[in-house]
């Protein structure tokens, strides 16, 4: 079922139809995918490997238990707010002298924090973060202290995906930017490859919503929210438009 799935997929794709596969659930969006994508003629030159976050699907509950929390994930929230510093991570759960002062830090925006350490007993997740500097900072965050109502956060898993030049791809969060030299990405949005420069760290991406040309990090934070924009779940396919669907 799947290699024909794949083949009556990839047969639209190849004659230049905006086709689109879905599929229940997210398991068998990444095994549909992996199976359209040897099938696709547009693809070109060798597959790059790149980090690839997934949003944990997290209640608004949940997401104030630390038990629901895995140390490795990346955490990523809407707005920034100050909090405490982190206190030592030998397990003794002595605070340092700055902590017991009252020295806080600020979360900011828009940046990824990597869950180090998780104390179940205090009720603290410790996050790290390395500024431009190359200075790893370490911050408490304590999930059920916080109104949901006024900040907002996701907690994503780190994955990885196979992108080349030709490859469509689908943005899978809303990202603004500061400057105006681009239009904000809004989820779901549409993009492909053209060139992949490895040695420069670069890739060349049309936005085939926008009619514009990026250039952004191989390794980095845009293309970190990018999906394959071939098969995916009924539920990230609503507002979508396409010429055909195959389920």
């Amino acid at each position: 079922i799947q290699q024909a799935f794949a083949q009556q997929l990839s047969t639209s794709i190849n004659a230049g139809e905006n086709a689109i596969g879905l599929a229940p659930k997210n398991a068998q969006v990444r095994a549909l995918n992996m199976a359209v994508r040897p099938l696709l003629k547009a693809l070109n030159g060798q597959d790059h490997i790149i980090d690839k976050l997934d949003r944990r699907s997290m209640t608004v509950e949940q997401k104030q238990h630390c038990q629901d929390y895995t140390v490795g994930d990346v955490m990523e929230f809407d707005k920034g707010y100050r909090v405490r510093t982190q206190p030592p991570l030998d397990g003794t759960g002595a605070e340092s002298a700055q902590t017991q002062q009252g020295q806080t830090q600020q979360i900011k925006p828009n940046v990824q924090y990597k869950i180090a350490h998780i104390d179940y007993d205090q009720k603290i997740i410790s996050l790290t973060h390395t500024d431009k500097q190359g200075i790893t900072h370490i911050t408490n965050f304590i999930p059920e202290r916080i109104q949901t109502k006024n900040i907002r956060w996701d907690s994503y898993c780190t994955t990885y995906l196979r992108i080349a030049e030709g490859e469509e791809l689908r943005s899978t969060k809303n990202m603004k930017f500061k400057d105006e030299t681009h239009t904000d990405i809004i989820n779901n949005g549409r993009f492909k490859v053209e060139r992949i420069i490895a040695d420069e760290n670069r890739v060349i991406l049309s936005d085939l919503m926008h009619g514009e040309v990026r250039q952004v990090a191989l390794n980095g934070a845009i293309l970190q929210h990018m999906d394959y924009n071939y098969v995916m779940t009924v539920h990230s396919a609503q507002g979508a438009t396409c010429d055909r669907v195959v389920s």
